[in-house]
């Protein structure tokens, strides 16, 4: 007998067209009993929908069926007569065979074989002959199959290949015999030989149109209890086999009938977002969300389009859900497998940055700052590893803390290698101890997922300790972490309901999705059709030629899909993009070409021309009754709306903070901030009055301020020493080179970074420059008075306010024969600018450093006939030397009327104003001041 097929002209959505039939056949006197049926979905969320629509055509009044996936229908079909292997142990099983095999006949296979010791590798191994053993199973193939056909086709060079390949596969199942186990695929190619198959319900499947080989000859043992429902006019009946599925060849040159009203051709993925945001608003309320789907064909484009429209205040739900990879709980795990692993400091911090284990960490008694604190520490003193203690214990008093709780908890992880298996309790425990404290509410959204991802970690824990003795490989805590996260990182943690949320479906759920409004995203070459040319063992044209899933069948199944979608509802838009998020050029999707020559050049132009893609994209405007809920950003919140629609603001001004109120500077003006502040008002503010400093965990060697401040520190111990006037070069020479070394020890600690090794004998390079250029300037008559003089002088404003200026002068010399004095300030980068250059640019000063140093040191008696200026010590030692710049009274007299007017300033609290040019103060605000935004907003 036959399966029954039954046709369902597609002008009407398929679900809503089965549950009518199905209801019409099986109602009596108003109830419908469907408790010997099994409905059988390609995925989870048809069937789902299928129970609502159910439910509504019945008023409740219904025994729903079995709703089941295509994947569990061949289980139910046949009775298994031993326990299935799992995943975790199939691979096992498949490296095992490896193993057990000569290493000539494993080599035809891999040419390469990892070390014995690998055990991830053989694993990863394992995996790929798995995956080629379900694909081929499917079809109803063995490896000894593929070897047979493919003796007979021309050109075949894989025969070794294969050979060894099917003897591994007698093998591997050798194994799971041995151990009372089956292997799922070949369990089902068995009932389908002993003819096993019988079924005493009615099995109904819908939308299934690719069915593999060994489910088609699975139902046509029971043939007399299956009906497929197929959403197709009756009139394309030749397009489709026996089994209701496609005939490629009928549906790969099909015509698609596309209006150009239904194409949008966009740039980047954001630019994709926006287009389904204006398509949205085009409706003007006149849909309820749940006729409204958007369909995605690309799903990294799900982040940035549910981004997008939440900016706009409309609600998605991408029905996927998370995979446990993206979780909070799986970010934990691999933090804590990369700091088991190696042990430095970088990844220490990244371990103890996740909120989880922060929230530990303070829950344990860590101070609540102590984040701060390690930041601090390892700016200051980049360490390799935590554990020996640099600096004052004051200063990491509290990161000591920190690292010892955390070593403390993770103890039990640092043992030898054992069998897999026994790092369940040890994991389990660690994972309790972190998360014990918490409570978790099932009903809050964000604490259900985290359950869900806890419950699926845990399962692949005890997958671990269910492993047969035989197959469980000796391993350490990280290798075992990376097995059970190997197992669980493509589980997915469902969504949250959301009544009010427009769902997000991945393109293969589209045919089955009733919503009357359709917009598709991510229409390009490569998801819509996909394809899959690059496969080890299985390229596309042998898999034409065994006849298994290939480009064709896909194309098949893609152009058949969109047919259905576009029949079925009343509107329905594609929106493709010329980049993809790895900003690749991508192509539009061949289905938008699969039509008539003149039709295919037409929108050859329309994509390919000179015309903009706003034209192609018409710009229509968020409903009002969407827009109002955007929020307001909050006080001290940066915020920046992406909305096209509006009026674009200059191209050279920046989006900054709207005004908040202003804390009032306090204490002297550093010298230094006087530059700031001519640079950026705003930037001064974030620095001086809000102490805004950068801290970088991730550091790996001394940047330009911490390079100048080891010269620095080492030049002020000479300058305060009995040799800072001394002629004897090599004296000097030795003198700074013990400075050197106890100045690293006492901050880097004597196990310094490699980068940093490296930067400090760079350092040393430098001064014995600077011992030969300093013996030579104690020979010319120059002694060294003061080294880093620290001096406060007030400036009296022309309102009758005093402003205080501050300033440390690392070096002031005086001629022993001319009675003059020189104000020096060492420079340690790599431009060696001139003073003049630094302070005046454009005819406007706008660095006062020196010309307030000579107003800080008169005081001091430091008058007459003074030199301002540079000692540069860069890389080049040619260039070393001392830059002084002669000033006119006049220009010193400028400069002391800005520096007035810029105190004045800063007492005033004018800190809202920031420049519409670029500015090189401060680059680390640079986010905050949202440089290198085209539409940038002055604050004024």
């Amino acid at each position: 007998m036959k399966i029954t097929r039954r046709f369902i002209d597609w002008q009407q959505p398929a679900l809503v067209a089965v549950v009518n039939d199905l209801v019409a056949k099986t109602q009596v006197m108003g109830y419908c009993d469907l408790r010997d049926y099994t409905i059988v979905f390609p995925g989870s969320r048809a069937g789902r929908r299928f129970l609502e629509l159910l439910a509504g055509k019945t008023q409740n009044r219904n025994a729903p069926p079995d709703v089941i996936t295509v994947g569990d229908l061949p289980e139910r079909l046949y009775r298994p007569q031993k326990s299935f292997a799992d995943e975790l142990t199939q691979r096992l099983a498949w490296k095992q065979a490896l193993g057990h095999l000569p290493e000539e006949l494993v080599k035809q296979v891999l040419p390469l074989p990892p070390e014995e010791s690998d055990v991830e590798a053989w694993l990863a191994i394992g995996e790929l002959l798995a995956k080629l053993h379900r694909e081929l199973a499917a079809e109803h193939l063995r490896f000894s199959d593929v070897l047979e056909r493919a003796r007979e086709f021309p050109n075949f060079t894989e025969i070794p290949r294969w050979e060894a390949l099917s003897q591994i596969q007698v093998e591997y199942l050798k194994i799971l015999d041995d151990l009372q186990l089956w292997d799922q695929q070949t369990a089902r190619l068995v009932a389908i030989e002993q003819r096993e198959c019988q079924t005493r319900k009615q099995i109904v499947l819908v939308g299934a149109v690719d069915m593999n080989q060994t489910l088609r000859e699975m139902l046509d043992q029971v043939a007399d209890h299956v009906t497929v429902y197929v959403h197709a006019p009756s009139d394309l009946v030749r397009l489709f086999d026996s089994h209701g599925c496609l005939i490629p060849k009928a549906w790969v040159d099909r015509p698609i009938d596309l209006s150009p009203e239904q194409m949008i051709l966009v740039e980047k993925p954001a630019d994709q977002a926006r287009a389904v945001a204006r398509q949205l608003a085009a409706l003007n309320g006149s849909r309820r969300v749940d006729e409204i789907t958007i369909g995605v064909a690309d799903d990294t484009l799900v982040p940035v389009t549910q981004r997008i429209l939440s900016q706009a205040s409309v609600p998605t739900r991408w029905i996927a859900g998370q995979l446990f990879r993206d979780t909070p709980l799986a970010h934990l795990l691999r933090d804590l497998v990369d700091y088991l692993e190696e042990r430095r400091t970088s990844q220490f911090a990244a371990l103890v940055r996740h909120p989880d284990l922060s929230a530990w960490l303070v829950h344990q008694g860590a101070d609540p700052n102590w984040l701060t604190a390690l930041d601090r520490y390892i700016s200051d003193h980049l360490p390799a590893s935590l554990g020996h203690w640099l600096g004052q214990e004051k200063w990491y008093d509290s990161v000591k803390r920190g690292y010892e709780l955390v070593e403390a908890s993770l103890a039990p992880l640092l043992g030898e290698a054992r069998y897999a298996g026994q790092w369940h309790a040890p994991l389990v425990q660690w994972l309790l101890g972190i998360y014990g404290h918490r409570e978790f509410d099932p009903e809050l959204p964000a604490d259900a997922a985290a359950l869900a991802a806890c419950q699926h970690f845990h399962e692949a824990l005890k997958s671990l300790a269910n492993l047969p003795e035989s197959l469980t490989p000796a391993v350490n805590a990280v290798q075992a972490l990376r097995l059970a996260l190997d197992q669980v990182e493509r589980k997915l943690i469902p969504p949250a309901p959301n009544d009010d949320a427009i769902e997000l479906l991945g393109w293969l759920e589209l045919p089955l999705d009733d919503a009357q409004e359709l917009i598709i995203a991510g229409f390009n070459e490569g998801a819509v059709p996909s394809s899959m040319n690059a496969d080890l063992f299985l390229p596309n044209s042998l898999r034409s030629q065994l006849r298994i899933t290939d480009n064709a069948r896909r194309l098949a199944r893609d152009v058949y899909a969109l047919s259905a979608v576009l029949a079925s509802r009343r509107s329905v838009t594609m929106i493709g993009g010329n980049v993809n998020t790895s900003n690749d050029a991508i192509r539009p999707s061949r289905l938008w070409f699969a039509t008539d020559p003149e039709t295919i050049a037409r929108r050859v132009e329309r994509f390919y021309g000179d015309a903009p893609v706003e034209e192609v994209v018409p710009a229509k405007p968020i409903p009002q009754s969407r827009a109002e809920a955007i929020p307001q950003p909050a006080e001290h919140e940066y915020f920046r709306l992406d909305d096209e629609e509006s009026t674009p603001p200059p191209p050279s001004r920046l989006i900054v903070p709207r005004p908040l109120p202003s804390r009032q500077f306090e204490g002297p003006i550093p010298v230094t901030g006087f530059s700031d502040y001519i640079a950026s008002p705003y930037r001064f503010y974030l620095r001086h009055v809000l102490k805004l400093t950068p801290l970088d965990d991730e550091v790996q060697e001394l940047d330009a301020r911490d390079f100048g401040n080891l010269l620095h520190n080492v030049l002020k111990q000479f300058g305060r020493s009995g040799l800072r006037n001394s002629i004897d070069e090599k004296a000097i020479a030795d003198f700074l080179d013990q400075q050197l070394e106890a100045a690293a020890n006492d901050v880097y600690g004597g196990e310094a970074l490699f980068p940093v090794q490296i930067q400090i004998e760079q350092a040393r390079d430098r001064l014995r420059a600077f011992a030969q250029w300093q013996a030579a300037r104690a020979l010319q008559g120059w002694d060294i008075i003061y080294t880093e003089h620290e001096c406060e002088i007030e400036l009296h404003l022309d309102d009758g306010r005093t402003a205080k200026v501050l300033g440390k002068i690392d070096r002031i010399d005086r001629h022993r024969g001319e009675k003059t004095w020189a104000i020096l300030d060492y420079k340690t980068g790599e431009q060696a600018k001139s003073p003049r250059e630094t302070h005046v640019r454009g005819g406007e000063w706008v660095d006062l450093q020196l010309p307030l140093y000579r107003l800080l040191a008169e005081p001091h008696g430091i008058r007459g006939d003074v030199q301002l200026g540079y000692i540069t010590i860069p890389r080049d030692n040619d260039r070393l030397d001392c830059r002084p710049t002669e000033w006119s009274l006049e220009e010193l007299r400028e400069a002391e009327a800005v520096a007035r007017r810029v105190a004045k300033q800063i007492l005033n609290g004018e800190f809202w104003k920031e420049l519409d040019r670029p500015t090189m103060s401060h680059p680390e605000f640079g986010p905050i001041c949202q440089d290198g935004v085209l539409d940038r907003e002055v604050l004024v």
